[in-house]
């Protein structure tokens, strides 16, 4: 009786599930588990197939910082769980598999190297996909290790859905819609005849909902196409991210165009000087200040959802609007003299004069 090992890497988290081979080729599941929130908030926590709890631990972020400290926690407790026993084989989820690759791969060297050269399609999940294979063939170098891809499952859809209006070059060289989240849709197109078999033959669209999201198109069980291209970016925005998407876009790009549109309006006889000592003064650094808080968010945080980025952009978004309006409101309320601004749009004195233009000549 042998034990398999099933890992999924993410970027953000390493997913374990342990099967025994009590009755061949049925598989027993006994414990399944892993480590999320790594370079935030590490957390090891695995179950065994009733539910009981198997470990449970909690680490700083500055312990488990990125994927290979995660594998090296991980791993101890797999060494430990298994008795320092050698696994009868290991299976690992890699994102990409490039156009060679539409089927389970048993990795050697030379499949290895051809994953390893596909990091900058992938430069987020691939390097995490394969740290665990390595680790393994280290430690247990006899071991069989089997790679499935995200993309093998639509590497049969149609050449329409394959290539884009691109030089045959390019097409040859792999620039192509790969097409992502490949077991997924596997596993639906395979449960589908259970589940639905009135439909399962049929054209269906099936979606896949998680941190990344995406939706694909079946026909008799086939992706036929796929809202997956060339990287994992592509795919579908998520309900709650389209509007924060769309407030930091148009709030950032074309702030300051309807900054100027309205001070022109507003003030027609104010000069240019006037209006960019205005801005200079309060309106940039307010500007400069919302991007260092974005960046230092990234940086801290380099495993953020891009949920918290974009809630933290469109709030600093907003915020300039409230600001300039404030500005803009003294603005009209104050007395402008000898070209220069005698207001302080942070102050609370009420402004009861109009304000009064003198005419510039030459």
């Amino acid at each position: 009786m042998g034990t398999i090992v099933v890992v999924n890497a993410g970027s953000s988290s390493i997913k374990l599930a342990l099967f025994e081979l009590a009755h061949a080729p049925a598989l027993q599941l006994v414990a399944k588990g892993g480590i999320d929130g790594i370079g935030t908030q590490p957390r090891l926590g695995v179950r065994d197939a009733q539910g009981l709890v198997l470990v449970e631990e909690k680490y700083s972020a500055a312990e488990v910082s990125d994927a290979g400290s995660a594998i090296t926690r991980a791993g101890a407790w797999l060494r430990a769980y298994l008795k320092g026993a050698a696994p009868a084989a290991v299976g690992h989820r890699v994102v990409h598999g490039g156009p060679a690759y539409s089927a389970p791969q048993l990795v050697d060297d030379r499949v290895l190297a051809a994953l390893e050269a596909l990091v900058p399609l992938a430069p987020l999940h691939q390097p995490a996909a394969l740290e665990p294979i390595r680790a393994i063939r280290r430690r247990f170098p006899d071991t069989p290790q089997v790679a499935c891809f995200d993309t093998a499952f639509h590497r049969e859809h149609p050449e329409v859905a394959d290539r884009y209006a691109l030089p045959e070059a390019l097409y040859r060289e792999g620039v192509r819609r790969y097409g992502f989240h490949g077991l997924s849709y596997e596993y639906i197109a395979t449960r589908l005849p259970r589940i639905a078999p009135e439909i399962a033959r049929g054209a269906v669209v099936v979606a896949h909902l998680g941190s990344g999201v995406s939706m694909c198109a079946l026909r008799d069980g086939r992706s036929m196409d796929s809202t997956m291209g060339f990287t994992a970016l592509d795919g579908l925005p998520t309900v709650l991210l389209v509007p924060l998407q769309f407030a930091t876009f148009f709030l950032k790009s074309y702030f300051w165009v309807f900054v100027a549109i309205w001070l022109r309006w507003t003030l027609p006889r104010i000069r240019v000087d006037q209006m960019m000592v205005m801005c200079w003064k309060y309106l940039v650094p307010l500007a400069l200040f919302n991007l260092l808080a974005t960046a230092t968010w990234m940086v801290a945080f380099p495993h953020g959802t891009p949920m918290v980025t974009n809630a933290l952009c469109a709030l600093a978004a907003v915020l300039i609007v409230l600001f300039a309006w404030r500005v803009l409101y003294h603005l009209r309320r104050a007395r402008i003299t000898s070209g220069e601004l005698s207001f302080n749009p942070l102050a609370t004195a009420r402004v009861t004069d109009r304000p009064t233009w003198a005419r510039v000549s030459g």
